[in-house]
């Protein structure tokens, strides 16, 4: 078996390569052979496994026990790869590619092994440098530095690897940064956006219940929490407007938001209820935590 540190030049020139294969990518297109095939001898490299189900596929949520800590221990002793700050650029640009196959609902088995490919790869640098990938992608999406029209789902995917990892006190450190990204983001049609309003939520509320930096669950309550409940309540009252128009004016032109919410009321209605039941056990979860001493 190669040396760790000696496959390190090959998997720049290996990244590098996928990230060009994958810089056309298009939805519904498949990612090519080459690519596929790029993206396989990287995680040979790096010793990972890609072809097993993540802990996070969207719709699908796990906490997943992180064990970085011990792999940082034992690395050196079973010749574990490390990935470090000069790797940081590189894979910051992979992930960016990467992200337009793991959005894409069509890409089916593809779709999977990329969404394994970058949470195992992440967890190949050492735990203060984690969190910082997650914050610069974070910055380059929410700023539209790199769109992607999956960006909702990304975003979902990026905050439950943090709260995946909460529990680590270098995620912990640089939880305020992120909140700062997040909190400005609003999407006008919250249904389309469940993933990723849920995804928040459920950040804040094991924030909330592992009792982490209060003062900044203040600022999470007041100027993001508060808000949100606001934009949910007037976004269910436009709806209830839209359904009445409907009926009273069955033959009237509809537009096409008229029209996705008569055909997909269920839909809109069971991912409504998911958000609103995760807003008020969060809010209940904020709540006690800013009452208590700790």
């Amino acid at each position: 078996m190669a040396d760790a540190a000696s496959v390190l030049p090959d998997v720049v020139v290996h990244a590098r390569d996928l990230a060009d294969y994958l810089s056309t990518y298009r939805s519904q297109q498949g990612m090519s052979t080459a690519a596929h095939q790029k993206l396989k001898e990287i995680a040979d490299l790096l010793r990972i496994d890609i072809t097993r189900r993540p802990t996070y596929d969207f719709g699908r949520r796990t906490i997943a026990q992180s064990n970085t800590q011990k792999r940082e221990e034992t690395a050196s002793e079973e010749g574990q790869i490390i990935l470090d700050v000069d790797m940081m650029p590189v894979f910051v640009d992979l992930y960016k590619e990467l992200f337009k196959v793991a959005q894409d609902m069509d890409a089916g088995a593809e779709r999977i092994e990329v969404m394994r490919f970058i949470e195992k790869s992440l967890e190949l640098f050492p735990a203060i440098r984690q969190p910082l990938i997650l914050k610069r992608l974070l910055y380059l999406i929410t700023n539209q530095i790199f769109k992607l029209d999956g960006e909702a789902q990304i975003i979902a995917w990026i905050v439950d690897q943090w709260k995946s990892h909460l529990a680590l006190p270098e995620y912990q450190e640089e939880l305020g940064a992120a909140w700062s990204l997040l909190m400005p983001v609003r999407y006008s049609e919250i249904v389309e956006a469940t993933a990723f309003y849920v995804s928040l939520l459920c950040l804040a509320r094991f924030q909330a219940i592992q009792k982490i930096r209060k003062p900044l669950m203040g600022v999470v309550q007041a100027e993001w929490l508060e808000p949100i409940r606001r934009q949910i309540r007037d976004y269910a009252e436009l709806e209830k407007m839209r359904k009445k128009k409907n009926e009273e004016t069955p033959g009237a032109a509809m537009t096409p938001s008229d029209m996705r919410s008569m055909l997909a009321v269920d839909y809109d209605q069971t991912n409504m209820a998911l958000i609103a039941y995760n807003l008020d056990i969060t809010e209940a979860a904020i709540s006690e935590f800013l009452k208590s001493n700790e």
